[in-house]
């Protein structure tokens, strides 16, 4: 979602030849932009995120607070960021993601650069290595014009939401299973996109979504004929809403590759590359734990379900890994 120009205009605005707002948990100013400081300001994009989200705004004069701009070097310096520049290292320092977005732009004949950084859907937001002023481990607070570590009485108020949260989805779970019947209820598992049932799944959507996407092997079936389609997926479905379009999909259909075949590409595309090296970017930058880009292949759904409760993985299990990974790693060999 693009920036709103016209709120940030209203940040800069001036009287008396100084800006009426002040830094605050929302904003923060600062004066040029220099990508070296990288770190610096990803300190602040961890703070904004773990309280309300933010602005940092880079051409405004600290003492007198006065909106200077940039100079046309760094604006343009500003304008011409990568978003991976940004998005990678944030990656590899905090976790979990943080989402921005940035725009340069030109207010009363200066030049500005603005980052908007969102409130984490899920806090805290904590450091996950040493890099400038981050120290592993840490957790950033946006407090009244300045970025901290996070004191006592922050943190315990995030550890409340998150058990507030967590007992509100439980209660609004038992209600609906409830008012459905348990007879009529199915878990669908968020992680894998579908009502999961043996060795694949079933992917629900609406009439609309399935005729406008026409996916191939899916067809259309009426509420009355629900409850036979669920049959051996261990859900009773006879109740469900009008239409809906079914796909049935395997794992390795998502994540066709398993390590050895992700190496061998991954060489082709970069010249030089090395297998060693191909590993040691997959843990850098934590690939096997994140399903953009892989997924176990556990052996069994007993496996499966006692990685689930206990966090512990099997031993040998498989990671396989999809299209966006060879990608991912074959960038980021290029870039070293």
């Amino acid at each position: 979602m693009p920036i709103d120009r016209k709120y940030v205009e209203n940040l800069l605005v001036v009287r008396d030849d100084r800006l009426v707002r002040r830094e605050s948990e929302v904003l923060e100013f600062k004066k040029s932009f220099n990508f070296t400081a990288g770190a610096e300001y990803f300190r602040d994009f961890a703070a904004f995120a773990n309280n309300r989200g933010g602005y940092l705004i880079f051409g405004v004069e600290d003492s007198p607070r006065r909106p200077t701009g940039l100079s046309e070097s760094a604006w343009q310096r500003f304008n011409d960021i990568d978003p991976r520049k940004v998005t990678e290292p944030l990656l590899a320092m905090f976790t979990p993601d943080i989402r921005w977005e940035q725009e340069a732009f030109k207010f009363s004949g200066k030049r500005f650069g603005v980052f908007r950084v969102h409130e984490a859907d899920k806090k805290p937001v904590i450091a996950r290595k040493n890099q400038g002023p981050v120290r592993d481990g840490e957790i950033y607070y946006r407090y009244r014009g300045q970025t901290q570590k996070i004191r006592h009485a922050e943190i315990e108020r995030i550890i409340a939401a998150r058990i507030d949260a967590t007992n509100k989805r439980w209660t609004d779970l038992l209600r609906d299973i409830g008012r459905i019947g348990i007879n009529n209820a199915a878990v669908l598992d968020r992680t894998r996109s579908g009502i999961e049932g043996d060795a694949s799944k079933v992917l629900v959507i609406d009439d609309n979504l399935g005729r406008t996407l026409s996916v191939p092997g899916g067809r259309y079936v009426p509420q009355e004929a629900m409850a036979s389609v669920a049959s051996g997926q261990g859900a009773d479905l006879a109740e469900a809403d009008g239409v809906v379009w079914t796909v049935r999909e395997t794992l390795t259909e998502t994540y066709p590759h398993s390590a050895m075949e992700l190496a061998r590409r991954v060489m082709q595309r970069v010249p030089g590359a090395k297998r060693h090296l191909i590993w040691k970017a997959i843990a850098d930058h934590e690939l096997k734990n994140n399903q953009r880009y892989a997924a176990y292949n556990f052996r069994s759904r007993t496996q499966e379900r006692t990685y689930r409760e206990t966090g512990l993985l099997p031993t040998a299990t498989p990671t396989i890994y999809n299209d966006a990974a060879i990608d991912f790693i074959a960038e980021a060999l290029a870039e070293e």
